[in-house]
């Protein structure tokens, strides 16, 4: 009998050509002989377009054409096209999609194309490259599909979402949020029957910069008889899991406690409640200092200015401290965050930085939020003041757009960096982030594409990855962008 090894060759490679918000996630499985790959498309509500129902506007809903190809050295070897529809909802609702694929062994690129059906214009699109191997009698562990939910399958599920009897929705993002305290996961063993003895499967989770090296969380280990097929549907608490990037690993080993096999997927844990311990706060004496009297309107004030300068887990803790209206809690966390800018004179720091914030609100207010939480008023803070700003209201074919242009970022370490906002509402100051070359922000290769939309058949290149617009009288936007 043969059974499957599955080999990732390459790192995930996304890109975002406009909003919607998209997680596309891979695992290859084997039914006997034959391999077959499952995709998990799970789709936010962010940059969609819900429109009304005929018949009762209340209701919502959105629709996304979707295709899925495989590609083996540039050919198109297999091609499908979905439609794929919102639930209809009185809010705007999160979706998911899973399909499966049967596969010969070989390499292959996976692409997969989302198109709001509303906004032909509005698209994502995500490509990953992969091996599938076949080798005859070893024991293999499939890809680890990380879990949202697992149900017993009582009412005719589509096929993409069952296996052994069960209901299984992806976790988008292979993100563990602070709600969740479980995680799930499934995976197959293959050809354990080839063993003379039971084996044990074991699993554990490692900080993804050690690997196997360290002191595992959660580490448990359980007997399996030998079988073709063993299905490991598994669960562990990981409520005291602290905030950080993992590796979920799991293991089959003989009776001796020798390797035969190993499998592992890398996962996100966001737990800031626990790590609120761990900001020193209980030790930070606020009494005679500059928060100790301050409302706590001021206090929720503050804390929204310093929103984009932190990050990693203090972002989590700011929200959290946040949301808690807990007052002792945010003078302490604003005081520890202004010691750590300015040790001596964290007062100074402080009202320096809110007379900034005051000029930006003045300059961005818009009527939706404060000003500073605008796309602009976001990144002058984060980024400062930029070097350069060129405004162009009277481009005949775009919407008002600014591209800002920072000769050092010191915070990304880049030189000559750009952000280009447009406002294709035409509200007051409604300008958003369309196109980015700092690191971690929005990158957008179609941008152009994209601020031009009203001349959709100037664009050089099909319409599916074209990146650029035919030159034209008062065209400017790559000029500037480029400084040409």
């Amino acid at each position: 009998m043969r059974i499957i090894i599955l080999t990732a060759l390459l790192s995930l490679c996304s890109t975002a050509t406009w909003a919607i918000e998209a997680s596309v996630r891979w695992a290859r499985f084997a039914q006997g002989d034959q391999p077959y790959v499952e995709c998990y498309v799970n789709i936010g509500t962010r940059g969609l377009t819900f429109l009304p129902q005929e018949g009762d506007s209340s209701k919502l809903m959105a629709t996304v054409e979707a295709a899925v190809m495989f590609k083996q050295n540039g050919v198109i070897v297999q091609f499908d096209r979905l439609t794929i529809s919102s639930p209809v909802s009185e809010t705007p609702t999160a979706f998911l999609h899973q399909s499966r694929y049967a596969l010969a062994p070989g390499t292959y690129e996976a692409e997969v194309w989302l198109i709001d059906a509303a906004d032909t214009l509005n698209q994502f699109q995500v490509s990953e490259t992969w091996a599938i191997e076949t080798i005859p009698d070893l024991v293999q562990i499939s890809d680890i599909q990380l879990l949202l939910d697992a149900q017993p399958n009582l009412d005719n599920a589509p096929e993409g979402f069952v296996k052994q009897g069960f209901v299984m929705k992806t976790l988008p993002h292979y993100f563990v949020n602070k709600n969740m305290s479980q995680l799930m996961f499934y995976a197959e063993i293959y050809n354990a029957r080839v063993l003379a003895q039971e084996c044990t499967v074991q699993v554990g989770v490692y900080p993804s910069y050690g690997g196997e090296g360290n002191t595992p969380f959660g580490l448990s280990s359980l007997k399996k008889k030998p079988s073709s097929l063993i299905p490991f549907l598994h669960k562990m608490d990981v409520s005291t899991l602290p905030s950080g990037n993992y590796t979920l690993v799991v293991t089959v080993r003989d009776t001796a406690g020798n390797l035969i096999a190993q499998r592992e997927v890398d996962f996100q844990r966001s737990n800031p409640y626990l790590n609120l311990t761990a900001v020193p706060l209980a030790k930070m004496e606020v009494e005679e200092t500059f928060v100790d009297e301050m409302p706590i309107d001021t206090l929720k004030y503050s804390l929204r200015a310093i929103m984009m300068q932190v990050s990693g887990n203090d972002s989590e803790v700011v929200r959290a401290i946040y949301n808690g209206n807990d007052v002792d809690k945010m003078r302490q966390y604003l005081l520890y965050y202004w010691l750590g800018v300015s040790p001596n004179h964290p007062e100074v720091a402080y009202k320096k930085y809110m007379t900034v914030v005051a000029a930006v609100e003045y300059t961005y207010q818009n009527g939706f939020g404060y000003g500073f939480e605008s796309d602009r008023g976001w990144m002058f803070l984060k980024y400062g003041k930029p070097d350069d700003i060129t405004r162009v209201e009277n481009d005949p074919s775009a919407p008002p757009y600014e591209i800002w242009t920072y000769f050092t970022l010191d915070r990304t370490n880049q030189r000559n960096v750009r952000f280009v906002f447009w406002n294709p509402s035409l509200v007051a100051n409604g300008h958003r982030l369309l196109h980015s070359t700092a690191r971690g922000e929005l990158n957008n290769p179609r941008w152009q594409v994209m601020l031009y939309q009203n001349a959709p058949k100037e664009m050089i290149g099909n319409s599916m990855d074209a990146t650029e617009m035919m030159d034209n009288w008062g065209r400017n936007a790559g000029r500037i962008f480029n400084d040409q």
